[in-house]
């Protein structure tokens, strides 16, 4: 969703305002961790109050001090003899100061340093008229070949907008100035494989004589035909920034809204009168690389950034009557959206038995696929449309369920979500730029209601896809205005994972195995999707390597799966294997670790001695492995039976194995809530885990009697 541009009503006025692409605020660089709103590219960490980093100045060789003194000396001989702003001679920079350039050895654990990041936008003209000019200039001290990364630069843009003035060069160390050609920077479609297709554009382009010790600079100029707010800017990268500057020329009438997250900064203004410009300036200096930490929040909650509104939307029923004015004329029922819904809805007495077939009918049925040009970004495609073509997007295949529901007598909502990944939003800020994705919400479904997103294809009627769980949406209500809700969320034992296995060892260590290993929830629905797109052969090869990942020497002999049909719920596969090397022979005994065949991967995972950030899970689970070994006959168990378990805030984990008539017991369960670990717990965190891998790592004896 939200992948082009929309001239939307303003609440205000009659006339339009723009809303940019929620994508067209990525920062520009391939690779670089400026991601806005809506760029889920990168992981980042919050800074809540940004100081100048303590520099490091290491003990330069002469070579070294020698070619920082170079580079100084030819951009200031550069800056002297400018004439005219020739790009390919001269430099006329204002910003940075030249004589502090950085050095690497101030950053020797960074690859690269941004010297400047300037954002600029005029809003200028009258309604009918109007125009905003987005200008962006940007510097890059590189310090090594990783650093040559941010020499590659894609600058979006939207088809009806214009790039204008685009320069960029490299200033190598010895003062060699290296042009980007106008024949050498490339017009591409922005998302060649994230939609089927979109109009939003992208420029594309290699600086050239780019190495360690360069400075990477570019500038250009968007011409947007409407007037509009930049909706976002992102202060913080993956490595240093030294300055970042966000300026706003605006109507002086217009309200400006906006939020600032991860930093305390309070803006310059010049206020004007109607009729003049009121000017903006938000601007930070030494900003630390973000710091990426596995499994942390997403770059919404992670990054220090600005979010503005766009101008007229106050409130949550301004968005929602946004979005109402254009998905409620898409949603328009015709002769063959009401014959469709009849036959799907078939004998159904209930109006839930109803909207289960119709929702089921929807998944089942229209292929996901995004064509998205211009408005089409925002505003779903006629439902009859998505009907008579069989594909479309979130919203598309939301407009058409909507449709039908309707057409049954079924009154159901709109809802835009802002998924688990795109991280959560700021709810005090109404704008439709926190938002991703879309679905449905039927309020007459017992107190609650019923969420249901038809563009999943391996959840149930009745659940949602894990990433929809627990998150902030809006939901907008036939009458146009709209509440902000955060969906329920499913509780370990709904995510829950059975596996079961009857093994026949022989004094050899090797064992035949029978396994039957059952899944639910959100486990059960993304193997079922990942299931559904393999062939037999592969289906095979994927199982036998994830028993070879838990078990050594394993050879499929059989297999099965059941319940690939999402109304299901429940995943079976049921599956036969050979071991060559299920136990481990030593003089007389056989050793094997029970709890290895399905131990968490976590304390394994999170080894750093500590976090900035908080852990995010995807969702809570519960995991249980029941093992029943077969021995060969005049075989024991020779272990003292155990019985032990570890509990905590952060979950819980059991243990135990027992002498039977032919051979022994053993079980190993496991139970993770899902919630977020912050950082100050998790010393506390990893010591639960640090026992969890202790027990998990306990031997299993058997010999003769």
């Amino acid at each position: 969703m939200a992948e082009g541009c929309a001239n939307v009503a303003n609440p205000r006025r009659k006339d339009k305002v723009f809303l940019p692409n929620a994508r067209t605020d990525w920062s520009p660089e391939v690779g670089c961790a400026a991601v806005a709103v809506g760029g889920n590219r990168c992981e980042a960490g919050e800074v809540r109050r940004l100081k100048k980093p303590m520099l490091r100045r290491a003990s330069l060789g002469l070579c070294a001090r020698l070619a920082s003194y170079t580079l100084v000396a030819a951009v200031v001989a550069l800056m002297g003899c400018a004439r005219g702003g020739d790009w390919a001679r001269t430099i006329d920079w204002r910003d940075p100061d030249l004589v502090k350039l950085p050095e690497a050895a101030d950053y020797p654990e960074e690859e690269a340093a941004v010297l400047l990041d300037e954002g600029k936008v005029e809003v200028s003209g009258e309604w009918q008229l109007g125009f905003t000019i987005f200008e962006r200039h940007r510097i890059v001290k590189i310090f090594n070949r990783l650093g040559e990364r941010f020499a590659n630069v894609v600058v979006p843009y939207s088809a009806d907008s214009q790039v204008e003035m685009l320069r960029a060069r490299a200033i190598s160390a010895g003062g060699r100035i290296s042009v980007v050609e106008p024949k050498r920077v490339y017009d591409v479609n922005l998302y060649p494989s994230f939609v089927f297709y979109s109009d939003q554009r992208a420029k594309l382009f290699a600086v050239p004589g780019v190495e360690p010790g360069s400075l990477v600079e570019y500038r250009y100029r968007i011409r947007v035909p409407t007037r509009s707010f930049w909706h976002s800017w992102t202060f913080q990268e993956d490595v240093p920034v030294l300055k970042s500057r966000f300026v706003m020329l605006a109507p002086g009438d217009w309200e400006v809204n906006y939020r600032l997250h991860g930093l305390e900064l309070e803006p310059r203004m010049t206020r004007a009168p109607a009729g003049f410009k009121a000017e903006y300036v938000w601007e930070v200096k030494d900003v630390p690389a973000v710091v990426r930490e596995l499994s942390m929040p997403p770059p919404r909650e992670s990054y220090a950034r600005l979010e503005l509104a766009p101008v007229g939307m106050k409130t949550w029923d301004n968005v929602a009557g946004w979005y109402h004015g254009l998905a409620g004329p898409q949603t328009k029922v015709t002769k063959e959206i009401a014959q469709k819904a009849r036959e799907v809805i078939g004998e159904a007495n209930t109006d839930l038995e109803k909207l289960k077939r119709l929702a089921v009918w929807v998944r089942d049925n229209i292929r996901y696929l995004a064509v998205e040009i211009g408005i089409g970004g925002y505003q779903p495609q006629p439902a009859a449309e998505v009907l008579a073509n069989r594909y479309g997007d979130c919203k598309d295949m939301a407009t058409l369920l909507c449709a039908m529901a309707h057409a049954a007598g079924l009154e159901t909502d709109h809802v835009l979500v802002s998924t688990w990944q795109n991280g959560q939003p700021d709810t005090s800020l109404p704008s439709p730029f926190h938002f991703n994705h879309a679905m449905v919400f039927w309020p007459m479904a017992g107190d609650s209601g019923l969420w249901f997103d038809p563009t999943d294809k391996g959840t149930p009627f009745g659940q949602l896809p894990w990433y929809d769980q627990g998150v902030f949406v809006l939901r907008v209500k036939k009458d146009g205005t709209g509440t902000v809700l955060r969906t329920p969320r499913h509780g370990p034992t709904q995510n829950r994972t059975v596996m079961r296995w009857q093994a026949q060892l022989d004094e050899r260590g090797q064992a035949e195995v029978r396994g039957l290993t059952t899944l639910r929830g959100a486990p059960a629905a993304e193997l079922r999707k990942e299931l559904a797109n393999l062939s037999a052969e592969e289906k095979a090869r994927w199982l036998e390597l994830d028993l070879a990942g838990r078990c050594p020497g394993v050879k499929l002999a059989t297999w099965s799966v059941e319940g690939t049909d999402p109304e299901a719920d429940s995943l079976a596969l049921t599956y036969n294997f050979t071991s060559s090397s299920f136990a481990v022979r030593s003089g007389g005994v056989l050793a094997l670790r029970p709890a290895q065949f399905s131990a968490m991967e976590l304390p394994t995972l999170f080894r750093a001695p500590q976090r900035r950030f908080p852990i995010r899970f995807r969702f809570g689970l519960e995991q249980e492995f029941v093992l029943h070994v077969a021995l060969p006959p005049g075989w024991r168990l020779l272990s003292s039976p155990v019985a032990d378990s570890v509990h905590s805030d952060y979950g819980a984990a059991q243990w135990q194995w027992f002498p039977i008539t032919d051979g022994f017991f053993a079980r190993t369960a496991y139970r993770l809530p899902g919630a977020d670990v912050p950082p100050t717990q998790y010393p506390a965190f990893r010591a639960f885990l640090d026992s969890v891998q202790v027990r998990d790592l306990r031997e299993v004896h058997v010999g003769k009697m």
